[in-house]
């Protein structure tokens, strides 16, 4: 599609029959660009819509990336993508409403898989905040300007819970990795984040160390309260097997039951990142955080399992740990 076709109204439809959407609930926000306004009506009860009108026609390309853009923030929101239904444009001066729908389907077409969620985060308890009350012109311009630093850490964080087909320890080893870039990030948005001192080692362990011990004290209680190191050392070791290639370590990492629970929760402390740097009060979202933190603690027993394998890693037990590896069914 060569064609540069304008118009100046999108507007998309969402509905899944795995996850009801609470409402009826009506949001309208305006942000200006340039010499443009443009009118973001998000509607929701059982399905939601997402209607964009600008002030004058603008290329189908520009309304469709305004609308991806605010599609990522409801998902940090939500936790999860909702499947898009349908992808229209209309109101052209120029163009046929039958070119417009041709241009919708194609963009609709092309999606990037990550705008399909896997199905463990489609979850009511996933959602931590309702959008209705934090969404505003600011926090969608601090999120943009917030994209354009995170650059692929977020793509990356969006594939490991999508509905790829990546087994679920990559997907874990590279959440895992991401905690590095977002310490940079931290330092570059929050000037008084200082989290090294000049000669110290700035290592992955050290990274997901700072990053729990600010952000996710309550996501990882269960882990850290005893077995901090072993934790610690778990993470960096599944990352290092993925990444590196190791085959046949001799040293305890994390299964696919296991993964699955990880990738939930060093999501969940993502989120609470992204929150403190859009500026959103923590007592907004603290609850439900805390709530699904403790579904995920009790979901088939698995975190139980593995803090059992951390004792023993810990007291250096090393024939149990294999031996209760090998029971494991890895999913991965």
């Amino acid at each position: 599609m060569t064609e540069q076709f304008t118009c100046k109204t999108l507007l998309a439809t969402y509905s899944s029959n795995k996850i009801v959407l609470y409402g009826p609930i009506s949001k309208t926000i305006c942000i200006k660009k340039g010499t443009v306004n443009y009118y973001i009506h998000i509607e929701q009860c059982i399905s939601r819509t997402i209607k964009i009108e600008s002030s004058k026609d603008v290329t189908v390309f520009t309304l469709n990336a305004i609308l991806t853009k605010i599609e990522r923030l409801l998902m940090i929101f939500d936790g999860f993508f909702i499947p898009i239904t349908s992808l229209k444009f209309t109101n052209s001066i120029i163009y046929s409403n039958h070119k417009l729908d041709l241009c919708g389907i194609n963009l609709k077409s092309t999606r990037l898989s990550y705008f399909e969620s896997a199905d463990f985060v489609l979850n009511r308890n996933n959602q931590l905040i309702e959008f209705e009350k934090v969404l505003t012109p600011e926090v969608f311009e601090k999120w943009e300007q917030l994209l354009d630093s995170l650059d692929i850490v977020h793509q990356v964080y969006l594939y490991a819970l999508s509905n790829s087909t990546m087994p679920v320890d990559i997907k874990c080893s590279f959440l895992i990795e991401t905690a590095e870039p977002l310490i940079e990030i931290l330092q570059e948005q929050i000037k008084s984040f200082k989290p090294f001192s000049e000669k110290e080692e700035k290592s992955l362990r050290k990274c997901l160390d700072i990053l729990i011990s600010k952000y996710g004290k309550e996501i990882f209680k269960k882990e850290i309260t005893l077995y901090k190191d072993e934790f610690l050392k778990t993470l960096v070791r599944t990352r290092v097997r993925i990444m590196h290639i190791k085959k046949n370590q001799n040293k305890y990492y994390l299964n696919g039951s296991e993964s699955l629970i990880y990738i939930s929760k060093i999501s969940l402390m993502y989120r609470k990142v992204i929150f403190t740097l859009l500026k959103i009060p923590e007592n907004l979202y603290n609850s439900n955080l805390l709530k699904y933190v403790n579904i995920l603690n009790n979901l088939n027993s698995t975190v139980e399992h593995f803090l059992v394998t951390l004792s023993n890693e810990k007291k250096g037990k090393h024939k149990y740990k294999h031996k209760y590896r090998r029971k494991q069914k890895n999913m991965a």
